[in-house]
Formats: C-alpha cells, structure tokens, sequence
C-alpha cells in the first residue's frame, strides 16, 4: 500500500512487464509494452540532463 499511497512508478513498471509477459504468445505488443516500461526506469536518469544544464544559482536557490 505504501507503493500505491506514493504513487510509485515501480508499480507501473512491473504491471507493464507482467501484461507483457501475458502477451508475450499472443501478440507483438509485448515488445511494446517491455519499451514503455524501460523508458519509465531511464526517465530520471534522463531528466538529470536537464537538470545539468541549468546554472548553479539556479540550482542553490531552488533548493535542489
């Protein structure tokens, strides 16, 4: 419940990965549905980009 209560992308993740593991025989969008769940893992480590370039005032004063 605690996944639930903090909204939890892991949560997201392993549903996504189970629908495709149960589609897996059936269709090809399992493939799609293992794509999705990857680029909700590499998300934050894709936003620190961003975060790169912005400037270290910004930064300070932002609290981050």
């Amino acid at each position: 419940m605690l996944g639930v209560q903090r909204g939890n992308a892991d949560l997201l993740i392993f549903i996504l990965v189970a629908a495709a593991a149960l589609l897996a025989r059936r269709s090809a969008a399992s493939g799609a549905l293992i794509l999705v769940a990857a680029l909700l893992k590499l998300f934050p480590i894709l936003a620190l980009g961003s975060l790169l370039r912005r400037p270290l005032a910004v930064w300070i004063t932002s609290g981050v």
